[in-house]
């Protein structure tokens, strides 16, 4: 049976990474993390394309949860990769990680950036994702603030 991963912005899934695997597939992996449902209730994402993100000239552009998803809808592959490598050796792994990312005004992903939640149960896998995490290199913007929010991602076998 072929495996497919879904991200999940905030509980809704936005980017299957297989062709076939169409916006209709069902999801019906729901967390049971108290923590975890609490975040997701509170992070809501709007429903700006990312070419408009992206379009926007950088003295307007605004550091936002969009602006973070689209960055994690572009790097997806990298994490699907690091996820199908540990299904390899344990095909049971599922579940959420939160990223606690601190972004820096060029784009950059500040070393501080860790994880404060996963459900994953596999310290290899967490920390290859949280690697990888810390290299992408998201939207400059031109305020002067480290930029600090949460962002989720929901890792299953399908």
């Amino acid at each position: 049976m072929e495996k497919i991963i879904k991200f999940l912005c905030c509980g809704l899934a936005v980017l299957p990474l297989f062709a076939n695997a169409l916006d209709s597939t069902p999801f019906d992996y729901k967390s049971e993390n108290k923590e975890v449902l609490d975040y997701e209730q509170q992070n809501k994402p709007s429903n700006i394309s990312c070419d408009e993100i992206k379009a926007q000239p950088v003295e307007k552009r605004v550091r936002s949860q969009e602006s973070v998803r689209c960055i994690f809808d572009s790097n997806g592959q990298v994490l699907f990769n690091l996820f199908q490598k540990a299904l390899l050796k344990n095909p049971s792994i599922e579940g959420k990680i939160i990223f606690d990312l601190v972004i820096l005004p060029s784009g950059k992903v500040a070393p501080q950036t860790s994880f404060s939640i996963s459900e994953l149960k596999n310290e290899k896998l967490e920390n290859d994702l949280l690697s990888a995490v810390k290299n992408f290199d998201f939207l400059p913007v031109l305020d002067s603030a480290e930029w600090h929010t949460k962002y989720s991602v929901t890792f299953y076998p399908y």
